[in-house]
């Protein structure tokens, strides 16, 4: 390299003179500032230590590329110190090769490369590396290379406050900086000489000024001016300087000033002409930037189709993950990456993938799924059949990963039963954690719509220490489902079970990429248009409790059913219709949704009165009952007269008790009593007598 070595140049003494030329080129107090013209020697001070202090000896590493002389690569001396000793030309050949960027950080590694790549000769180094990466303009006037590759190639960040993702640089002030720093720093020039009552307005021709304010970027006027804060204290320091010399009768004071003056309004003028040129190139950077940040993507997204199919799965299953968040990330697939993202993205492939074989193999998967059905059944039979009601239902079984293996791979491979049987065992422990995470993603819903405080709510996950399962008993814990267009309401954890139990006998029941990603994704997350947080819920059901004079933060929809009362809407009192406690709920959500609910308890007595009314259970006339002693009815639910009789003669149980004896395997599907009309002479005193019970 022709230049090693450097003669230290002496400091320059602070003076007016030397402040003048060392701020001709505008930057005051910008970090746009170069390193050519402000440091000598930055080896030498990085390493400079405090006279007195103690040295410290280093231990050196032998490390290719990190100051050894000789370095082994693959059996093969490379002597690293004959890099200097090369031809200028084939020097600058290779550096040629490198980006802006990568040109600046060599520049600041040592006196050699910094007086190298700073001469003359480097000129033609930077222009081919600016060409390269978006034809940026030259430099601006009194500009170092250095400088203009860090203001243009610089991370996103704003100059003064760090904040990320600042894009826009503002040529003229040359500076990074955000909108809420531009906010407090900018000053218009309509309110300078109110803001500043003792500086001279004239010293402004001297400042360079931007016409982009602080909220009008793209869009500012051509004739506005805004200049920097820093700028214009930093010049009336200057400036005020010449102005004392003047004062102080001091000779050629005012022709200095002249000078200086005719100077900056020089300097100024080429500031802003090279603004223009800059401002036109802007558009075509930008683009450069989208097609540049493109093609890293690209770069980033056939990692992870290699990834994938070293996994063993078909480019066209991978395709699906192109549009995801997770594959249009501009960032680096490293391992700990492809940790973070893998579980969703996998999730989306097997979803194409099972979605696709259900297609086009679907003999093969509906003899698979028979055969997974018979082990889930074995297993049913184990349990005590009440125990069904909040079990998942088979479509959800088929979507954990261990049956999903079964089902959609190897479909050359015959499956037998026992194969199915031996990893049926694990299904007490898979369902138990599927039910975890089904209470982890209602709290986590009830949290994001406030039931837990505005603290739990910004934070959208529930506060740490909440008693899980009792919170998800409460009666007050109204969750929702929602299909076409309409809320189904449901009370506590239970029933929310139940109804999943329920919606999977269906013939319009849920496909299995509904079931994959209930079985997959995380507890935090939500199932779009599926089970949510009712917000309006528990408002309904507080009433109703208050109303029976128990405490919401105890009461049970067991403690509710137990009761079993009537309620009159006071919103429609007119009617005189009476509800159960259930269809108070989905009663006022139809009828007096935008109106604070109101209902009062009608006493036991005139309930079951009501009750008797009603008539026969309309839930009987169902096929969803089934034995609580038996598994009989397992695949066979009958209607409410068919397993009394059955629980009669063959268990010998002559008055059988619901939900003891038998019971409604699907509850959230079960019909509920027509609403009645309370008649009565005195129906105030009558309704708003207390229970002599």
């Amino acid at each position: 390299m022709p230049v090693t070595t450097r003669t230290r140049r002496a400091k320059p003494q602070t003076t007016k003179q030397s402040l003048a030329k060392e701020d001709v080129d505008g930057y005051w107090s910008s970090e746009l500032s170069d390193p050519e013209e402000d440091t000598s020697d930055w080896e030498d001070k990085r390493r400079k230590r405090p006279s007195g202090s103690p040295q410290k000896k280093r231990a050196r590493r032998n490390i290719a590329g990190s100051g050894s002389a000789n370095s082994k690569v693959r059996g093969t001396t490379i002597k690293l110190s004959k890099f200097p000793t090369l031809p200028l030309d084939i020097i600058f050949e290779i550096l040629s090769l490198l980006t802006p960027t990568d040109l600046a950080n060599l520049a600041q590694t040592n006196t050699a490369f910094r007086s190298t790549l700073a001469s003359p000769h480097a000129s033609n180094v930077w222009k081919a590396a600016r060409k390269r990466t978006g034809c940026v303009p030259d430099c601006p006037p009194n500009v170092g290379e250095v400088s203009w590759a860090r203001f243009i190639y610089s991370a996103p960040k704003c100059q003064e406050c760090g904040v990320s993702n600042v894009h826009h640089l503002d040529f003229a002030l040359r500076r990074r900086v955000c909108k809420k720093c531009k906010k407090q720093k900018l000053v218009y020039v309509g309110f300078f000489a109110k803001r500043y009552p003792g500086f001279n307005p004239a010293m402004l021709e001297l400042i360079p000024h931007t016409n982009t304010g602080s909220s009008s970027v793209g869009r500012s006027k051509v004739t506005s001016k805004f200049y920097w804060e820093a700028d214009i204290y930093a010049m009336a320091k200057t400036y005020g300087e010449y102005q004392m010399d003047i004062y102080s009768k001091k000779p050629g004071a005012k022709a200095a000033l002249q000078k200086f003056r005719d100077e900056r309004v020089e300097h100024v003028r080429t500031v802003l002409e090279h603004t223009e040129k800059c401002q036109r190139w802007w558009p075509d950077y930008v683009r450069y930037g989208y097609d540049l940040q493109g093609e890293r993507i690209q770069r980033q997204y056939d990692v992870l189709v290699d990834r994938f199919r070293e996994l063993g799965y078909e480019d066209q299953d991978i395709k699906s993950i192109q549009q995801m968040s997770e594959s249009q990330s501009d960032r680096v697939v490293t391992d700990r990456v492809w940790k973070n993202i893998r579980p969703a993205l996998q999730t989306r492939i097997d979803t194409t993938m099972c979605v696709r074989l259900e297609r086009e193999q679907a003999p093969i998967i509906n003899s698979r799924k028979r055969l997974v059905k018979n082990a889930f059944d074995d297993y049913k039979r184990t349990l005590r059949p009440i125990e069904w009601i909040h079990l998942p239902p088979p479509g959800l079984i088929y979507a954990m990963p261990a049956f999903r293996s079964l089902i959609y791979k190897d479909l050359d491979v015959p499956l037998e039963q026992a194969t199915c049987d031996e990893v049926a065992r694990c299904l007490p422990e898979d369902i138990a954690a599927f039910n975890d995470k089904l209470k982890d993603r209602l709290l986590y819903s009830m949290a994001e719509d406030g039931a837990f405080g505005e603290t739990a709510r910004k934070a959208k996950r529930p506060p740490s220490g909440i008693d899980k399962e009792g919170c998800l008993a409460l009666a007050t814990s109204v969750f929702a489902y929602r299909t076409s267009g309409v809320n189904l309401a449901l009370i506590s954890y239970e029933d929310v079970a139940a109804h999943l139990a329920w919606t999977g006998t269906q013939p319009q029941s849920h496909g299995i990429d509904f079931y994959i990603q209930m079985a997959d994704t995380q507890g935090k997350s939500r199932w779009v248009s599926t089970y949510y947080y009712l917000r309006s819920g528990p408002s309904t059901i507080t009433s109703l409790i208050e109303a029976l004079s128990l405490d919401p933060e105890t009461t049970r929809p067991q403690d509710l059913d137990s009761l079993d009362r009537r309620f009159l809407c006071e919103g429609c009192n007119f009617l005189n219709l009476t509800y159960s406690w259930r269809t108070c709920i989905s009663h006022h959500y139809s009828a007096h949704l935008w109106r604070a609910p109101d209902f009062t308890a009608l006493n036991e007595k005139n309930s079951a009165i009501l009750r008797q009314k009603e008539g026969t259970d309309p839930a009987s006339d169902q096929e969803m009952w089934s034995c609580n002693h038996c598994t009989i009815h397992l695949n066979d639910l009958q209607t409410h007269a068919v397993v009394l009789k059955h629980v009669q003669e063959t268990h010998a149980i002559n008055d059988p008790e619901e939900n003891v004896d038998l019971f409604h395997a699907y509850p959230t599907a079960r019909l509920r009593p027509t609403p009645q009309q309370f008649l009565t002479a005195d129906p105030l005193q009558q309704h708003l007598a207390a229970d002599s019970a």
